[in-house]
């Protein structure tokens, strides 16, 4: 595969594949799915595979795009609630932020955005690889939106 360091590729739009309609993962996760267990979003195709062998079988992938008002109808099937944990990165963190305003936008009833925050060197597959401690500590201890966006901007 070359020199690159990335851990996967991103596939060019098609007309046979519509990142912005497709949930990776979401075939397996829906079974995990409710009203109490919420999807995990994350963002790519590796933070899906390392989630579900971690026993977090309620994770879906965007496939390294924003989360589209089609993904967040297609995700509003199964729970009004969602936890997002994308890169601790900037640009995941504005991908978190965007995510949160298209679920938020949708008008789902007793809609909710959770965030579990990663370091900014991290990702979920580096964090579920980490052990037992970190990866239970960072999902389940989730924030709220708005505590999210709070502390982006302190760290600023």
């Amino acid at each position: 595969m070359g020199d690159d360091p990335a851990k996967y590729l991103n596939t060019e739009q098609t007309p046979l594949f519509d990142k912005s309609r497709t949930l990776y993962g979401l075939c397996f996760a829906r079974k995990h799915l409710s009203e109490k267990r919420s999807p995990v979003m994350v963002e790519g195709y590796i933070d899906v595979i390392t989630a579900h062998q971690a026993g977090f079988n309620q994770c879906i992938a965007t496939l390294g795009t924003a989360m589209t008002e089609e993904h967040g109808r297609l995700l509003a099937r199964y729970s009004p609630r969602v936890l997002v944990c994308y890169d601790g990165d900037s640009a995941g963190i504005k991908a978190t932020l965007r995510a949160a305003g298209v679920w938020e936008s949708l008008g789902i009833e007793n809609a909710e955005v959770r965030v579990a925050r990663l370091p900014a060197e991290d990702d979920p597959d580096s964090v579920l690889k980490h052990g037992e401690d970190r990866k239970s500590t960072r999902l389940n201890s989730s924030h709220l939106v708005i505590s999210y966006a709070v502390f982006c901007l302190k760290r600023k």
